[in-house]
């Protein structure tokens, strides 16, 4: 998978017709193999309105590219330690489970 090939509606699809594995089961799998691009879609993240459906976890992993992108262009410091000046949706996506968890 890369960033001109993404379609995360699919990639979910595919995950979740695996018996057992929800929207939030399977994006944390799609989240394992893919961190640049695949967020998790949980009971945390859908606080913030998206839908536990493909088309719901579509635009909540755009909506983290867009957040991802726009870190990376203006230089903010990535915290991971690995890449420092690189964000990835899986980065943007711990920042937002973070602070809807309450964490400090």
């Amino acid at each position: 998978m890369n960033e001109s090939n993404q379609r995360i509606d699919l990639a979910i699809k595919e995950v979740v017709d695996i018996p057992g594995l929800g929207i939030s089961f399977g994006s944390k799998h799609l989240r394992f193999l893919y961190p640049e691009f695949c967020p998790v879609l949980d009971v945390n993240t859908v606080k913030l309105g998206y839908e536990q459906t493909p088309q719901g976890y579509q635009k909540f992993a755009q909506d983290c590219r867009l957040i991802a992108n726009t870190l990376t262009e203006r230089g903010t410091p990535n915290p991971f330690p690995e890449r420092p000046k690189k964000w990835f949706v899986s980065d943007i996506d711990m920042a937002l489970f973070a602070r809807l968890s309450g964490w400090k």
